[in-house]
């Protein structure tokens, strides 16, 4: 029986760094391409967001799927949206005006800030932020058994 559960856990394991591995192909891929162009950075805080899967994740998926928008992180504890941008396609201006039209206008983006481009701000996340992410993604999945897939995998006994 323990022989089963351990071998269900390699599978999901060896599923779960597959997803991750596309996921940080797409990130990659999308990340040279802003590196390779101009970019522009901005932190901007957000009035009207009341929870993080509604709201934050709402609008962090939104804004990452604009035109333009390469990288875009949405905290929200701290109410703030730290964005990557290539300036030839959008401005801070554009995505400010997006966010407010978001859930028919629910948002309100109180301050805007430019971020210097070889200052590091919070959406180039390292790949250990990344496996937080998506375990917390997994385990807020319908029918994710093992969030932690590691925790326990090995042990000595």
């Amino acid at each position: 029986m323990n022989r089963k559960i351990l071998n269900i856990q390699l599978i999901l394991a060896a599923l779960l760094l597959t997803i991750a591995g596309c996921s940080s192909t797409e990130k990659n891929e999308k990340s040279a391409l802003a590196s390779a162009s101009d970019v522009a950075k901005c932190s901007l805080k957000i009035d009207g967001m009341t929870c993080q899967i509604g709201c934050a994740t709402y609008i962090q998926k939104k804004l990452a799927a604009e035109n333009g928008v390469s990288d875009c992180k949405v905290d929200f504890e701290s109410k703030t949206a730290h964005l990557i941008f290539d300036p030839s396609i959008t401005s801070q201006d554009d995505c400010i005006n997006k966010i407010q039209t978001y859930n028919n206008g629910a948002y309100k983006v109180t301050e805007a800030k430019s971020i210097p481009v070889d200052e590091k701000v919070e959406a180039e996340s390292d790949s250990e932020n990344n496996a937080v992410d998506l375990e917390s993604k997994l385990g807020q999945t319908q029918g994710a058994i093992f969030p932690n897939l590691l925790n326990g995998l090995f042990s000595l006994d």
